[in-house]
C-alpha cells in the first residue's frame, strides 16, 4: 500500500473492514468464464467522484482494491437491444446475493444494490465526512 493511501486512511481514521484476500476472492469469482458480471460503482478514498454503474474489468478491481471505499452491486443488468427498443432490465438480485454470501462478504441490502464496505468510519472519530 503506497505512503499517500496510508496517510488517508489514518487522517480519516478509517477501519478496514475487506482486506486484499477478499478483494481477490470477489474478483476471481467474477472474473470466471462463466459467471456474470454484475453492473458495480464504487468510490475510491482518493477522490470524491463515485463512478456510474458499469461492467469492470475484475483484474483491474483488484490493483485499486486497497483505495476501495465502497462498492456497490446493482440488482440489475440492461441488455442493448437496438436503438429503437429500451433495453431489456434483468433482475439478478438473486445470484449477487448468492455470490456475495458464497463468499462470505459482508454487505447491506439497500434499495436497488448491495453494497459492499472496504473501508468503515471509526465510529469514535469526530471527523466523519
Amino acid at each position: 500500500m503506497d505512503e499517500h493511501l496510508l496517510r488517508l486512511i489514518k487522517e480519516k481514521q478509517l477501519i478496514c473492514i475487506l482486506n486484499k484476500a477478499k478483494w481477490k476472492d470477489i474478483c476471481d469469482y467474477f472474473s470466471k468464464e462463466d459467471t456474470f458480471s454484475p453492473m458495480v460503482r464504487d468510490k475510491l478514498l482518493t477522490t470524491e467522484e463515485i463512478s456510474g454503474f458499469a461492467e469492470v474489468w475484475w483484474n483491474e478491481v483488484y490493483e485499486c482494491c486497497e483505495a476501495i471505499e465502497w462498492m456497490e452491486f446493482s440488482k440489475y443488468k440492461y441488455e442493448y437491444r437496438g436503438n429503437l427498443m429500451p433495453k431489456k432490465e434483468i433482475d439478478v438480485t438473486i445470484e449477487v446475493q448468492a455470490a456475495l454470501d458464497r463468499l462470505g462478504i459482508t454487505y447491506t441490502d439497500e434499495e436497488g444494490v448491495f453494497k459492499v464496505c472496504g473501508y468503515i468510519y471509526n465510529e469514535s472519530s469526530s471527523s466523519q465526512v
